[in-house]
């Protein structure tokens, strides 16, 4: 940074700092808590310690913020194990992210688990048609990126595409670097004409494939968490996805949904095969997840456990 891009980066910051104590005072605010962590982070922390009085700070890891921060030098690590070492409280959603932070920057670090939580009803009130589906789908909702997996799934559905001819793949999500290689990955193959691809679908849309959807697959690489199983139990989808990251913390194999290894299209394909044999089986799961995610992931149980942390200070 430039002597020049110093002073008025200086400059900008001491403008913000006047507009956010003001801003604090007005509305009585008592703790700060920055979701998804990036370099704001530091001058947001040098800000609110000129604040009078102490006004906790929380930072919430959620993956992709982890990721961003593993490509830094470790000039950069250094200076956020300095920062994180003086933060109030260190929250992430699911402790395979836990162990990953605690890796990355240091063992002793003050770090909570808090689950996402979804508002199952609120979410399956998004999709407007209750009339059932004509057809079988089989859904992944995911950003087209590589370590979402979706290239292990069309590859799966080839394995499985000429046992089910009513079968169809619906891929939906957020436009990504994959997404030409995907549809190259499924215009070239006997299953062409099959695969449909969703890109930047609104998340309000959303809800109405998982109401069409006759499985849900996330075959992730990696996957810190994993909201739209929450999504899929919401509209009692039968969901099977890799065991990989947080998923195990949301799915365990043959009780809610089926558990596969990442990368194994044919693991994956016998699994999907299997529901789509047994529908009984299917529909047990995805009433199984449904229980499941309506007793243990809810924003009102996130709620709760965020202010326990600030009742502590």
């Amino acid at each position: 940074m430039s002597i020049k891009e110093r002073v008025a980066f200086m400059l900008w910051e001491r403008r913000f700092s006047r507009k956010f104590h003001e801003f604090c005072r007005e509305n009585n605010v008592v703790a700060i808590n920055q979701h998804y962590v990036g370099d704001t982070a530091f001058s947001i922390n040098r800000v609110r310690l000129k604040s009078d009085g102490h006004i906790p700070f929380i930072l919430s890891f959620h993956g992709s913020d982890l990721t961003h921060l593993i490509s830094s030098g470790e000039k950069d690590l250094e200076q956020w194990r300095r920062l994180l070492s003086h933060i109030d409280k260190i929250v992430v959603c699911s402790n395979d992210l836990k162990d990953r932070v605690t890796t990355l920057l240091g063992e002793k670090l003050d770090i909570q688990v808090i689950f996402n939580g979804l508002d199952a009803a609120n979410f399956a009130g998004f999709a407007r048609s209750t009339e059932p589906a004509s057809e079988r789908i089989v859904l992944n909702v995911a950003k087209f990126e590589k370590y979402k997996g979706q290239d292990v799934l069309i590859e799966a559905f080839k394995r499985i595409a000429n046992e089910f001819s009513d079968v169809k793949l619906f891929l939906v999500g957020a436009d990504g670097k994959e997404l030409p290689y995907l549809k190259q990955l499924a215009d070239r193959s006997e299953i062409a004409g099959r695969v449909f691809f969703f890109p930047n679908t609104p998340h309000r849309k959303v809800a109405e494939f998982f109401r069409k959807a006759s499985i849900f697959v996330l075959p992730s690489r990696q996957e810190a968490f994993g909201i739209v199983l929450l999504e899929a139990g919401a509209f009692r989808v039968p969901v099977v996805a890799s065991s990989v990251g947080g998923i195990p913390e949301i799915i365990t194999n043959g009780e809610n949904g089926i558990l596969v290894s990442p990368d194994d299209p044919n693991e994956l394909a016998h699994s999907i095969r299997s529901l789509l044999k047994t529908p009984s089986t299917a529909t047990e799961l995805g009433d199984s997840l449904h229980r499941h995610v309506l007793s243990n992931f809810t924003w009102t149980s996130a709620y709760e456990k965020y202010v326990a942390i600030l009742d502590h200070h």
